[in-house]
């Protein structure tokens, strides 16, 4: 009987354990994704608004100048670079590593950037846009 509770105590530290590194790996993996989201100056066009992200700023004024430039073109062909705040309510990892792929199209077009990261950064950065899910309707802070 004594052997039966050593077991049982045994097995449910274990479980606790487990538990617990797995959502230290899950903070990780949130932490690494808006990492790569800024590391790739995804936010040169993207901002989620959510998690108070906006557009970079360059310090540079010629890379500055560019970024606008590009941005009002955008603007000008009707293909505004979209808040990504609730992008995981729309779209699941899958799609989203296939459209950083260049494998998906949205109104018959490609992402506008090549995604220059390795393909476990993009699965990464997919896993991490899944989890936005954040909706205006219910969260008031987004204004």
């Amino acid at each position: 009987m004594r052997l039966f509770r050593y077991i049982i105590l045994f097995l449910l530290l274990v479980g606790i354990g487990v538990f617990i590194t797995s959502g230290v790996n899950a903070e990780k993996n949130q932490n690494a994704g808006e990492k790569l989201f800024l590391h790739f100056n995804c936010n040169a066009c993207h901002t989620i608004k959510a998690l108070h992200i906006s557009l970079l700023r360059p310090k540079n004024p010629i890379e500055r100048r560019q970024m606008r430039r590009s941005l009002r073109k955008l603007r000008r062909e009707g293909r505004i670079p979209p808040d990504l705040s609730d992008v995981g309510n729309k779209h699941n990892v899958l799609w989203l590593n296939r459209w950083l792929e260049h494998k998906e199209k949205i109104d018959g077009r490609h992402h506008q950037e090549i995604f220059h990261g390795t393909a476990h950064e993009r699965e990464v950065l997919a896993h991490w846009e899944e989890t936005l899910k954040y909706s205006k309707f219910y969260d008031k802070n987004l204004k």
